[in-house]
């Protein structure tokens, strides 16, 4: 896919494939989006227009739930009165505001120390809710 551009030209396929924002300036008229797009039917009138997707791994684990508050909730429910567990988890997000990802390391912390105990315990909260 040529980024830069917003769109490529599949040959073998017979298909103009857009990004996102290309295509939805395409859709305006008078923009130089609209202007190229009209020029491509032009070019490749029996081609169909297409968006670009990502794929995405059907067995990818997902942790869309797993904010910084929950993190604390779950290992302050996992240890009760621990507090050397919450003192850690404070001190590794304090470490990680000097990255850029802040969040993913954070994260990629926490399942490291806790990926059984959270996956188990998300098993059995989807069965509850």
């Amino acid at each position: 896919m040529k980024y830069s551009m917003g769109y490529e030209v599949l040959l073998v396929e017979k298909k103009i494939v857009m990004t996102k924002d290309f295509a939805r300036k395409a859709a305006i008229v008078g923009t130089e989006e609209y202007a190229r797009y009209m020029q491509l039917r032009g070019q490749y009138p029996t081609f169909t227009a297409a968006r670009y997707t990502i794929e995405q791994k059907a067995d990818r684990e997902s942790y869309g739930k797993l904010s910084y508050e929950n993190m604390a909730i779950l290992i302050a429910e996992w240890f009760p009165g621990n507090q050397e567990a919450l003192d850690e988890y404070e001190s590794v997000k304090r470490r990680a505001k000097a990255y850029a990802g802040s969040y993913g390391f954070v994260k990629h912390w926490f399942l490291e120390k806790y990926q059984e105990k959270y996956l188990s315990h998300k098993s059995t909260a989807t069965v509850n809710e």
